[in-house]
């Protein structure tokens, strides 16, 4: 299964991502992570954002899906990005049809305050630069719907973060 995370900066992607991979463990599943986040943090050694790299970053992140939906291992694939349109949804669920792999979209509701305050705890980011960021976010934001060809939909509320902290 392929699971295609959807939501805002600070909505409980990564953190439903260490959930679903610890739960998985605990079930003898292995699953692997992939995420644009710890690319950049691998190459800047902390998180940070370089329009320069992000094509790179955008570029590793494929060849990394693909490698492993090329090894034809009987894993599950997170996907930890924030695929905030149809169309950034729309290039991995190419790649998933390509290898028909089915696909899970798991939807991150969280779209209030309280994502500054979960981006400023676990990135140590300013407020001015991430007000601007999530407002632009927000406003080009895109709800992901089954008719754009996932198998399924999973959504996940802050309340369903909080349980799993």
């Amino acid at each position: 299964m392929l699971y295609i995370l959807c939501g805002l900066p600070g909505s409980g992607k990564s953190t439903w991502a260490k959930y679903k991979i610890k739960t998985s463990l605990e079930e003898g599943q292995i699953t692997y992570y992939i995420s644009k986040d710890a690319i950049r943090t691998m190459l800047h050694t902390r998180y940070a954002f370089d329009p320069l790299l992000e094509p790179i970053i955008s570029d590793t992140a494929r060849d990394l899906l693909c490698n492993l939906l090329d090894a034809e291992l009987l894993i599950d694939i997170i996907i930890d990005e924030t695929h905030i349109t149809k169309d950034k949804r729309r290039t991995i669920l190419n790649i998933a049809l390509d290898y028909s792999v089915p696909t899970t979209c798991v939807y991150f509701t969280e779209q209030n305050n309280n994502l500054e305050n979960r981006l400023n705890d676990s990135r140590g980011i300013t407020d001015r630069i991430w007000d601007s960021v999530i407002t632009k976010m927000k406003k080009n934001f895109e709800p992901p719907t089954v008719a754009e060809g996932f198998n399924k939909l999973i959504t996940v509320s802050p309340q369903d973060i909080a349980e799993i902290l």
